[in-house]
């Protein structure tokens, strides 16, 4: 897909995760863009990949808004 409008636009792949539980309220919902091309071979490594990022970025902000930093969301 495009990944803006025009002629030029650079073209990724893409996909979205959305978990559920029983009851059918949203738990988790997120989306990656890729440079690389999303087929059933490689979804699920794609998605752990952009998860664990996540989860790294997300941990190391929380701590440095946290530890005495103090640092807050622009």
């Amino acid at each position: 897909m495009p990944l803006r409008d025009g002629k030029d636009a650079l073209l990724v792949g893409w996909c979205e995760l959305t978990t559920t539980d029983a009851e059918g309220q949203g738990l988790y919902r997120n989306a990656w863009a890729s440079s690389d091309p999303v087929n059933a071979d490689n979804v699920i490594a794609l998605v752990a990949a952009g998860r664990s990022r996540w989860k790294i970025e997300n941990e190391n902000n929380n701590t440095l808004k946290t530890k005495g930093d103090h640092f807050e969301h622009n």
